[in-house]
């Protein structure tokens, strides 16, 4: 049968329209866009942002936050508000983990479930990266708003008058207990291996860490559409017919592990490695601090040390042993000697925080961290920190008020156990918003651990060269090449 003028259904206003769900911790989420259709919930593949926010998001506000993010694109997108306010990204990180084990689980327990399950949550490529051969990594992406000015909805002049614009976070989906080693892949810049004749003539370093998170922060709101359109740009897709989203369901479901206090103490006893050579923990002086959670290790009597840092022991959160805390504390400074041998002075603060690495921006800067440094010219000894992403012999082009060094597993030593914490990093010479505003990177092994804390790059004044290469070898396996390709593109870019 035709439809007539009669029969027709009416076209319903575009407004907000929403669902609602428990997310891990039984807090309330809301699921919406700004549609006419409520058969669009329905869809499988949904292109979700998910929203944090420092304040409350009123209900009557949903509608003018969709339309400060909303992309030019009709790509349907929609929001995940999280209801529980988070002061800081790295809070938002560490929901946004369990949340999306949490969906992982629900997706592989449930069969028939008797009611709509959340979306799952989809994955991200790495921020800034073009390159078609890059695998896929379990990338997660989300938004803090630090301000009020999604209020002004599309009106794009008035966004700044109200406040300053969100936090743009990208980080790694896998807990520490996850990750075992650090595949290559994760240390290297695709889009210049992509580039076979330049990498034949220049070749491209290996970054000593891998990137945990990055925080960015996107000042200029009258640009937000276009914000969102490039962060859809790198939502990740399963296969190359580009269609199916990548949720990563491929990784396995996990759970943060914590362990108790004689799993920590046979773990420890496991890092007396060989590597330590005649280097005995035992021997070095240790000093209690005020509380039981602070110990103090130098191997020296002097004032200023080479080497000051200060080193958060997250794996004893919930233990709160000083025992535990001393072991740790000599093991790590022992690794850290023997590799650099007793011609360095250290000094190295170690200290429990909470649970959260937001907790570590609570605690004092009281100690200036970093290795000194003597400049060439004569200038004033400083201390310098391992900001640039390659072990390079460069002096950091970027400052950082809050730098420390992190152990979230005991094993720390058999397994890259080691986190570099930075926080409020600021350009020195100019504003430039593609720079991260903070940022959490997970050191190799401990080999480049005491490389980067001692600066060794800027000592051996190898300038713009890295300390590691990609071999060719390594660069044939990382892009799935044989050897003849490669060499018929070396080939070919010489007969051009």
């Amino acid at each position: 049968m035709a439809r007539t003028a009669q029969n027709v259904p009416p076209s319903r206003p575009h407004e907000w329209r929403q669902r609602e769900y428990l997310d891990h911790q039984g807090n309330p989420v809301i699921l919406g866009k700004v549609s006419g259709d409520d058969d669009s919930f329905d869809a499988e593949e949904k292109h979700t942002i998910q929203i944090y926010s420092k304040t409350t998001i009123q209900p009557a506000d949903f509608t003018d936050l969709y339309r400060y993010l909303k992309p030019i694109s009709e790509d349907p997108i929609f929001l995940e508000i999280y209801t529980p306010n988070q002061d800081d990204a790295f809070a938002c990180v560490e929901h946004q983990r369990r949340e999306i084990a949490y969906r992982k689980r629900l997706y592989a327990d449930t069969d028939q479930p008797s009611g709509p399950l959340p979306p799952l949550i989809p994955t991200f490529r790495i921020s800034g990266s073009f390159s078609r051969s890059q695998p896929n990594f379990d990338t997660g992406s989300c938004l803090l708003l630090t301000s009020d000015s999604y209020q002004a909805g599309w009106d794009s002049k008035k966004r700044d008058e109200i406040g300053t614009g969100p936090l743009w976070i990208d980080f790694t989906r896998k807990f520490s207990n996850q990750i075992r080693e650090i595949d290559l892949a994760a240390r290297v810049e695709f889009d210049e291996l992509d580039d076979i004749p330049f990498f034949a003539e220049y070749g491209t370093g290996v970054f000593p860490e891998a990137t945990e998170v990055t925080v960015k922060l996107k000042n200029d709101q009258t640009a937000m559409d276009q914000y969102i359109e490039s962060m859809l740009d790198y939502l990740q897709k399963r296969d190359a017919s580009g269609w199916e989203l990548d949720y990563g369901t491929d990784e396995l479901v996990s759970v943060q592990t914590t362990w108790d206090s004689q799993q920590v103490k046979e773990i420890l006893n496991e890092q007396r490695t060989k590597d330590l050579r005649s280097m005995d923990p035992d021997t070095l002086s240790l000093s209690r601090g005020p509380r039981d959670t602070e110990v103090t290790i130098k191997n020296h009597s002097g004032v200023e040390s080479d080497l000051q840092y200060v080193i958060y022991v997250q794996f004893l959160a919930d233990i709160l042993d000083p025992a535990l805390l001393e072991t740790t504390a000599r093991l790590f400074t022992a690794h850290v000697i023997s590799k650099l041998g007793s011609n360095k002075t250290v000094r190295f603060d170690f200290k429990i925080p909470g649970l959260s690495l937001s907790s570590i921006l609570s605690f004092p800067n009281d100690l200036p961290v970093g290795a000194l440094h003597s400049p060439e010219d004569g200038s004033e000894r400083q201390r310098i920190l391992p900001l640039r992403r390659h072990d390079i012999g460069i002096l950091p082009d970027t400052t950082c008020e809050q730098f420390a060094v992190v152990l979230d597993k005991p094993a720390f030593v058999t397994e890259p156990g080691v986190l570099f914490f930075m926080n409020n990093l600021k350009p020195k010479d100019f504003i430039d918003h593609r720079y991260p505003v903070a940022e959490v990177r997970r050191s190799a092994g401990m080999f480049e651990v005491v490389r980067r804390l001692a600066m060794l790059g800027i000592e051996e004044k190898l300038g713009n060269s890295p300390n590691r290469d990609v071999t060719k070898e390594e660069c044939l396996a990382l892009l799935g090449l044989s050897l003849a390709q490669y060499q018929d593109a070396v080939f070919e870019a010489e007969q051009n």
